[in-house]
């Protein structure tokens, strides 16, 4: 995948761009692009992020929240969270993913999705997406909820921010 292209009027958002689901359309529709390259690498059925209709965005849009990772005015990278319930606690120790779905109910903000585009991958893009979503949800990477399963370099990512326990739902 090549990344999404920013609109050429737009001004340079930084490394990190920020995307709510009450932002204006044509950021929305940004993040959806980019959601649709991440559906299509990972062969998802559903597109990670709502499509951007005009008018007032229904409520699962406004949890909602896409982090777009820019390098020379192109969507490289893409995570998608939301707030949610926690439902267990994954043991990262264990060779299979191990689950305590034992007393978690605090609702906290997900990582849900995250993409990078083959060209941009090994350059700690994944890792500034999660640091910039946790900032901006007012956690730390550590007390961040992830949704399970994970593949092989998901997993890689979980254990860069929690060596031993990862709360999942």
């Amino acid at each position: 995948a090549e990344g999404v292209p920013l609109p050429p009027k737009m001004p340079d958002p930084g490394p990190v761009l920020t995307v709510a689901g009450n932002a204006p359309v044509r950021l929305r529709m940004l993040a959806y692009r980019a959601a649709r390259i991440a559906q299509r690498a990972g062969g998802h059925l559903y597109v990670s992020f709502p499509y951007p209709t005009r008018g007032t965005p229904d409520c699962e849009q406004w949890r909602t929240k896409a982090y777009l990772a820019v390098r020379n005015h192109t969507v490289v990278g893409y995570l998608v969270s939301r707030t949610t319930r926690a439902w267990g606690e994954a043991d990262l120790t264990r060779p299979e993913l191990s689950i305590d779905t034992q007393g978690h109910v605090d609702s906290k903000p997900r990582v849900d999705l995250v993409f990078v585009c083959a060209d941009f991958r090994r350059q700690r893009i994944a890792s500034s997406l999660v640091r910039a979503m946790a900032e901006d949800r007012g956690a730390s990477p550590q007390k961040l909820l992830w949704q399970a399963p994970f593949g092989v370099q998901g997993l890689g990512l979980v254990k860069k921010f929690n060596q031993h326990k990862v709360l999942v739902s």
